[in-house]
């Protein structure tokens, strides 16, 4: 994942920590290869968190489409 900017200076010790907390033995095990199956999947089962309830929490009305109402 060469698209995350890290310091120089800690970015291996930084890396050896994520990969620890998720519990993966080295940092490339967390890539998601673009346009991959496995990416796929998650984007969808992202997609149907969002859409079954995770946007209700932050509605503050029922009159439209947006979540302030009428007006985005």
């Amino acid at each position: 994942m060469s698209y995350i900017p890290f310091d120089p200076a800690t970015a291996e010790a930084t890396k050896a920590k994520m990969a620890r907390r998720v519990g993966v033995s080295r940092w490339e095990d967390l890539e998601v290869p673009p346009g991959s199956e496995q990416r796929k999947s998650m984007l969808a089962a992202f997609e149907a968190a969002l859409g079954s309830g995770l946007a209700a929490w932050f509605v503050r009305r029922d009159e439209g489409p947006f979540l302030e109402g009428r007006e985005p």
